[in-house]
């Protein structure tokens, strides 16, 4: 239970310090590279459920989504 809470609070912590580049999109989508049903994906849809109820954006979750070598940037390589 302590490890989901503290996943809610990342997952939390990264829409907040994305905010500013959201706040022009319609839908916010959100990718991970985890299987469906993990705890890792209920928490980010849990996430996308309270951004839909307290925002106007529409919001999708993609699991097991990881990017190759070309599509990460510098930073994540």
């Amino acid at each position: 239970m302590m490890q989901k809470n503290n996943l809610i609070k990342v997952a939390a912590a990264l829409s907040l310090m994305s905010a500013a580049g959201v706040a022009q999109a319609d839908t916010m989508r959100i990718a991970h590279g985890f299987p469906a049903q993990s705890i890792v994906d209920d928490t980010f849809k849990t996430l996308a459920q309270h951004v839909e109820e307290n925002t106007d954006l529409d919001t999708e979750v993609f699991a097991l989504t990881v990017l190759d070598l070309k599509q990460a940037s510098p930073g994540l390589r």
